[in-house]
């Protein structure tokens, strides 16, 4: 028996279907641009901007607002989604009810079409098929179908932080990951800098209209916990001091409890932490 051939034609046989699916997805493409291309033609639209991922944006007012939503940040949004035949398949508008979610967690392109706006700001996105279902049917969408979101975008996240920042004065700094933070003061012992880091803490937590959600400051009665245990906002943030060291941060809800409510935090809630290190 050969062998060699077999494991030959195998190959061959992967390598075709691949490229079989390839030739598809770019035939989808070609048609997904055409169908673009005249919806933008008929309805005397030109697109301000093409974001990384493909969609087609069309700015229709910028919007009155200072910052531009953040990839991680949550958004406020209104919206209409449709096909190119004028079916609307999603309303937020019907819903009577706005939409709350963070922008990296639904379909990147309407995601980078709302980050082309401010408060306030409308925009319609186009979405050639692969960025939205692709070739499968959804409900009422068909497969291999062109989206249309119409958005006004009501409230950012990252600009509710930041009117907070600024009217209690704070001067913050942004990790990489995102959460604000600031130190009070440096510390002089080591540094939390490895996950499973036991850690002693003290530490106020509220909201940023200013309702208490707990608070633990007894130096004889520390919460203890390892730092891979804490929310991400922590874990960015804590290795900023040493022990000893006290620091104020605010963590957006994508790095705290998302779309999930804890008690009496409400879903996509940004926290606003005093923490002291007292001990590793």
């Amino acid at each position: 028996m050969n062998f060699t051939h077999q494991y030959s034609s195998a190959i061959l046989g992967i390598l075709l279907l691949f490229c079989l699916n390839a030739c598809k997805k770019e035939s989808q493409n070609s048609i997904d641009q055409g169908l673009i291309t005249d919806y933008l033609s008929n309805n005397n639209l030109t697109p301000t901007d093409t974001t990384d991922a493909g969609a087609y944006v069309v700015v229709e007012d910028i919007g009155a607002g200072s910052l531009y939503p953040q990839s991680y940040g949550t958004v406020l949004v209104d919206y209409e989604g449709s096909l190119l035949d004028g079916h609307v398949f999603d309303s937020s508008y019907e819903r009577g009810e706005a939409a709350q979610f963070i922008l990296c967690d639904v379909l990147a392109g309407f995601s980078e079409g709302v980050q082309t706006v401010t408060k306030g700001g409308k925009a319609k996105i186009i979405l050639p098929s692969a960025l939205g279902y692709g070739n499968i049917q959804i409900g009422s969408i068909p497969a291999n179908s062109v989206l249309i979101f119409d958005i006004h975008l009501l409230e950012l996240e990252n600009e509710s932080i930041q009117n907070y920042i600024d009217s209690k004065g704070f001067q913050m700094s942004q990790t990489d990951g995102g959460t604000y933070y600031e130190i009070i003061t440096p510390g002089t012992g080591s540094k939390p800098v490895e996950s499973n880091t036991q850690i002693s803490v003290n530490y106020t937590l509220e909201l940023l209209d200013g309702t208490p959600i707990e608070s633990n400051i007894d130096p004889e009665n520390p919460t203890i916990l390892t730092l891979s245990q804490t929310i991400p906002g922590w874990q960015q943030t804590i290795p900023q001091i040493t022990e000893g060291g006290e620091i104020r941060i605010i963590v957006p809800a994508k790095h705290a409890y998302g779309d999930i409510a804890i008690g009496d935090i409400p879903a996509y809630a940004p926290l606003f932490f005093t923490i002291q290190l007292l001990d590793l």
